[in-house]
């Protein structure tokens, strides 16, 4: 075969012109992290990210639904903004205040919305508020609004409003509140509202709260001689409960109103500074800054739930409350608590930031400030299932910052700043067991910052801002021999930090902002040959620093903040060819200075900062004249322009890392994971045998124009071929071969393979098999395999005669080894047998089979 792979000759001038198929425009549904992610790798199906990350969850938006029993999320991803206060509506969806946006709008479009149960804002519900809305309450059919406001939907209201939820009008209820409503509860036809206010309808009120009845709109009389101020108010199966200051600020106090009597009672609240109140026949729970007092209804004395952080909202189901928690270095989270025991239940809901608000009629509905609720935990590395986008069990809790990896074999290499696991420090570098998560016990420590990691097959490279590493003296960029994990002799020292690096066979390369390496003068940017390490010498001149570089098509590429190269000026990107000379091409107008590069096959991958939302955060360039192919998908960050700070590109995927919520229709948390497909097969593989001439021949893959093709000969390898066909001698043997197009120097998807046998000697083919035969009116169709056996066939014969047989009325000769035939028949009843033929003769016949044409 070798003699074929060769002497090859090209039958057929392929396209010089070619691309690789744009990769999708909307990306995977991925989970996402809190915190920026500095860093990736691949290995297999797990993408590992690196950074500052906490939390790993899915784009929920500020308002996530959750099943009761569960905690199960369901995505909703409508509403953007962030929220302050969600009420359910009986009807379905819910009542949401805030600062709201819909995707892709970068003004906040209303203060208060109605959501859909599917998450949709419903447009045709319109509420427009003069001021500020605090504080809603849902009872029946009507919305109760509270804040600081003059007027809603044109009407006039002084800070307490009634609205019907179904037509968003307002009704007749009119009380005029003095002063800021900010607590709001209704029960009982009557609406209780405490906050700075100071009179109803002209009458004076005591301890800055009201009870306002909602058929007449008269004021509730009660005794609050004993406060000074109400805080927080909540109805009770017959009563009233309120909290606050007592007069003369002499400590907290609180009350029990009776609301058919008017009867108020002591209530003892026992801490300061409550928020929120909850009733229950069996316990009245009180929130404030830094706890949640599980009190009981006669005396208001209790216990603190055992809460994780510093509660921010509370609410309650048939059998628990649910207490939002936010936790100074720890995590947000929404958790169950049973009404009785007061010990805590397996709901536990984990959340970005924190929550602002709960509601409960069927779902548990979120709202906040936040992007993500229902992930996990995952500290400063985790990896995604690409298959799945959620997090593998892999969860070493990595503190400090992570700004490199890199896959060695089962490892994880972490590169880095004040890196420790499990409080065993580290320095800028340590490497993680991918099964286990586990350190393992090679402690180079690194004296300062590592920012860069490569590998060429036998070293580790490390690029940073270091002087000492492993005990070596090295300044800012070292070698590790894998096999003895030593710190290799090769000593560059550049005079400036090492921000990137690039290996391959011929080269290393280091990219930073120095001025001198190796002690020679090298602007940003310098190569050493493998294996001697010796200084190549290519120069790039960046003024600036170069952050990344990449090789594609034989040219290297270079990103960074510099303003020139090669003394030319230069906007954050520039190329170069083999020979060292700078080549004429820019990166994107969009982008001030791209951000992050890669390269695949003959292409660029850059990633950054898109001047307008309209226009496409990632661009991928051909390395041979710059032309930017038609993928841009566009990324938004909550109505503003979304930036990609890291890009890497595989066979199969982009992968996009920035700040950003969504990419086109998709909402996602900062990662975008796009599937990229490589070419096509090609199709239409044929063989011709004769003697030891075997001539190749295939149709390229629909679409494209591939430069060339690649071989794969099983059992020999795989070898380039520069057209769609190829012949030449080869040695007697059996032989399987596939191909594959190469579209910007990366074979693409494998044809169906081709097995032939080029004999030792003259060999008439096996007979073939298993032939069999459909009839659609006029029109017969046949099929049948190749026989077992040396004997390479050439072409298949079909004959057809009147009896078992015969071969009247003739046989056809077919000219193609395809193993089917299609055409239209006379009527009749016909004996049909295949024989395969080649240069040396015609084989035995197949099974017969009967056909009648009617």
């Amino acid at each position: 075969m070798l003699a074929l792979l060769v002497s090859l000759l090209c039958l057929a001038a392929a396209s010089s012109v070619a691309a690789q198929p744009a990769p999708a425009p909307v990306p995977l549904d991925a989970w996402g992290p809190t915190g920026d992610i500095r860093a990736l790798a691949r290995a297999g199906d797990s993408l590992y990210l690196g950074g500052t990350p906490r939390y790993v969850g899915p784009f929920t938006g500020p308002l996530a639904a959750f099943d009761r029993a569960t905690g199960e999320a369901r995505q909703l991803n409508a509403v953007s903004g962030q929220l302050s206060r969600v009420v359910s509506v009986p009807t379905g969806g819910w009542i949401v205040t805030g600062s709201i946006r819909l995707p892709g709008d970068v003004d906040p479009i209303r203060a208060i919305a109605r959501v859909a149960a599917d998450g949709s804002i419903v447009a045709t519900w319109q509420i427009e508020v003069t001021g500020s809305v605090h504080v809603i309450d849902v009872v029946g059919s009507t919305l109760y609004l509270g804040g600081a406001f003059t007027a809603v939907n044109g009407v006039a209201r002084a800070n307490l409003a009634a609205v019907d939820i179904e037509s968003a009008t307002v009704l007749p209820w009119a009380p005029v509140v003095a002063g800021v409503v900010t607590s709001l509860d209704a029960g009982h036809a009557v609406v209780a509202v405490s906050g700075e206010i100071t009179a109803v309808d002209g009458l004076p009120v005591a301890a800055r709260f009201a009870a306002i009845e909602v058929v007449t709109g008269a004021l509730r009389a009660f005794d609050l001689s004993t406060l000074e101020s109400v805080s927080a108010v909540a109805f009770g199966p017959s009563e009233i409960y309120v909290a606050g200051e007592r007069v003369g600020g002499v400590g907290p106090g609180g009350r029990r109103l009776n609301i058919a009597t008017g009867d108020s009672l002591p209530w003892d609240v026992g801490v300061s500074g409550v928020t929120q109140l909850l009733a229950t026949p069996i316990h009245v729970f009180l929130r404030t800054t830094v706890a949640v007092i599980a009190g009981f209804p006669s005396s208001g004395i209790g216990d603190p739930l055992p809460l994780a952080g510093m509660p921010t909202a509370m609410a309650l189901t048939g059998t628990s409350v649910l207490v939002a928690t936010q936790s100074v270095g720890g995590l947000n989270q929404v958790a169950a608590f049973s009404l009785f025991s007061l010990t805590p239940l397996p709901f536990v809901v984990t959340v970005d930031a924190p929550v602002e608000d709960i509601a409960v009629l069927g779902e548990v509905a979120l709202v906040g400030h936040f992007r993500s609720a229902g992930g996990v935990e995952r500290r400063g590395v985790f990896a995604l299932d690409i298959r799945s986008g959620r997090p593998t069990a892999f969860a070493p809790s990595v503190e400090g910052t992570v700004r490199a990896l890199l896959t060695v074999g089962g490892y994880l290499v972490v590169g880095g700043e004040q890196l420790r696991v499990g409080g065993i420090e580290a320095g800028g570098l340590l490497a993680l067991d991918r099964e286990t998560g586990q350190m393992l016990p090679w402690l180079p420590l690194p004296a300062g910052v590592v920012n860069a990691l490569a590998l060429d097959g036998a070293h580790l490279y490390v690029g940073g801002e270091f002087a000492v590493i492993g005990g070596q003296p090295r300044r800012h960029l070292a070698a590790i021999g894998l096999a003895s994990l030593g710190v290799n002799p090769w000593a560059p020292n550049p005079d400036a930090p090492v921000q990137s690096l690039l290996t391959n066979d011929a080269v290393v390369c280091a990219g930073g902002g120095f001025t001198a390496i190796a002690a020679s003068p090298r602007g940003g940017a310098a190569c050493f040959a493998q294996p001697s390490r010796q200084l190549i010498a290519w120069d790039p001149r960046a003024r600036g620093q170069v952050r990344a570089m990449a090789l594609a098509g034989g040219r290297v590429a270079l990103v960074g903040p510099f303003f020139e190269l090669s003394g030319s000026p230069a906007r954050g990107f520039g190329v170069f060819d083999a020979t060292g000379r700078r080549v004429d091409m820019d990166g994107p107008s969009r982008f001030g200075f791209p951000e992050d590069l890669a390269a695949y096959g003959g292409q660029f991958v850059l990633g950054g900062q898109p001047s307008f939302t309209d226009e496409s955060a990632v661009a991928i360039l051909s390395a041979s004249n710059g032309a930017e192919i038609g993928w841009a998908p566009r990324f938004v960050n909550d109505g503003f322009a979304g930036i990609v700070r890291r890009v890497a590109r595989y066979p199969d995927l982009v992968v996009a890392i920035g700040d950003f919520t969504g990419v086109g229709p998709a909402r996602v948390n900062g990662v975008a994971v796009f599937p990229a497909a490589p070419a096509g097969a090609p199709t239409q593989l044929r063989v011709r045998v004769i003697g030891n001439n075997v001539s190749l021949g295939w149709d390229p893959p629909a679409g494209t124009s591939p430069q060339s093709y690649v071989l794969d000969v099983a059992n020999i390898g795989s070898v380039p071929v520069v057209a769609c066909s190829v012949t030449g001698v080869v040695a007697a043997a059996p032989y399987s071969v596939r191909v594959r197009a190469v579209v910007d120097g990366v074979p693409g998807m494998a044809s169906t393979p081709i097995a032939f046998y080029v004999p030792a000697h003259p060999v008439v083919p096996p007979a073939p098999v298993t032939l069999a035969a459909t009839v659609t009116g006029a029109v017969v169709r046949i099929v049948w395999a190749a026989g077992f056996g040396p004997g390479n066939v050439e072409s298949y014969v079909i004959e057809a005669g009147n009896f078992r047989g015969a071969a009247n009325p003739g046989a056809v000769d077919t000219g193609v080894v395809d193993l089917e035939l299609t055409a239209a028949v006379p009527p009749g009843t016909y004996y049909v047998r295949v024989r395969a033929k080649n240069t040396f003769g015609v084989s035995g016949a197949s099974n017969e089979v009967m056909l009648v044409v009617p």
